[in-house]
């Protein structure tokens, strides 16, 4: 696919606070679109001079300044609903850089297979860039774990193995049809982070969609430190939401029995986790508001994302 057909696409990439970061993202992006190819920077309230130096330095670029930041679904439908009538959508983070042919590839793969709902790269780590981070995600077991395929394996080893059949992909970096959107809405906005688009994708699956990872497209990440707290708490409710009374008695027992093997640790760290993930429990029938959550409990080793780290 050239640049030029790709001018049905729209791309939204979203961020808060962080420049000159974004530009790696930005830079990479803009080489392979075509000038009519819309891209939407969402900003999600950072209010410290970022969105100024954005559009300083990209002023051809349509920024849209949100009063409040509630999160990653909220964010990514104002730059949809933003971008109107398009064919297929580019979701992106402010952290992630696409390699020189990942669009291309991505657009290649959703024009040619019209079964193929949502699409995304390969992605490796950008402190790591020969190691994967996820190859799509499968949901396992009797809890529905959330697993990323390829996890800390060589690049190498998986790049360019074709098509790879998902049953979730990673947020950072998802080409989506714009009939997805049709035909299962929007994405959920109370989750503020983790799992909003894991539940995209079951949705879409249970609509007909198929989803996969194309391995011959790129792009890198670097997650932040998740929250034990809103973790456990939206990893709670994707599974309320969306799996039987028998899997979510699973979920609980599990979730409990990890609270308990922590909290009578030697480690402070395991003790701080387990409190943290008591939060995140009863925030569900405290209804507690999960923006609130997060920040709080974060693990010290950001490699292990909350997104990529399952128990």
């Amino acid at each position: 696919m050239t640049r030029e057909e790709t001018s049905r696409l729209g791309a939204v990439v979203l961020h808060h606070r962080n420049w000159p970061g974004i530009r790696a993202t930005l830079d990479a992006l803009l080489a392979q679109v075509s000038a009519a190819c819309e891209v939407v920077v969402v900003d999600n309230a950072s209010h410290d001079g970022s969105v100024d130096a954005i559009r300083s330095g990209y002023p051809d670029l349509h920024v849209i300044e949100l009063a409040e930041n509630r999160g990653y679904g909220p964010g990514m439908n104002a730059g949809i609903a933003a971008l109107g009538d398009r064919d297929s959508f580019l979701l992106m983070t402010h952290d992630c850089v696409l390699g020189s042919t990942c669009l291309s590839t991505l657009a290649d793969a959703l024009g040619t297979d019209l079964g193929l709902g949502i699409v995304g790269p390969l992605i490796a780590w950008r402190s790591r860039p020969d190691y994967v981070l996820s190859v799509g995600g499968v949901l396992a077991g009797r809890r529905q774990i959330t697993h990323h395929r390829g996890w800390e394996e060589l690049v190498a080893d998986r790049r360019d193995t074709g098509l790879r059949e998902a049953q979730w992909l990673e947020g950072a970096c998802l080409l989506i049809r714009s009939e997805v959107f049709s035909s299962v809405g929007p994405f959920d906005e109370h989750y503020f982070m983790y799992f909003e688009e894991t539940e995209l994708c079951v949705r879409a699956a249970r609509a007909g969609w198929r989803l996969a990872c194309d391995t011959g497209a790129i792009a890198w990440q670097e997650p932040g430190q998740p929250s034990h707290s809103l973790w456990t708490r939206n990893r709670l409710r994707f599974v309320m939401r969306n799996f039987p009374a028998r899997v979510v008695a699973f979920e609980i027992a599990g979730r409990l029995e990890a609270i308990a093997s922590r909290l009578v640790s030697l480690d402070p760290d395991d003790r701080r986790t387990a409190r943290s993930m008591l939060r995140g429990l009863a925030a569900i029938p405290l209804r507690s508001d999960p923006e609130r959550l997060y920040g709080r409990g974060k693990q010290r080793d950001p490699r292990a994302s909350g997104r990529a780290r399952t128990a």
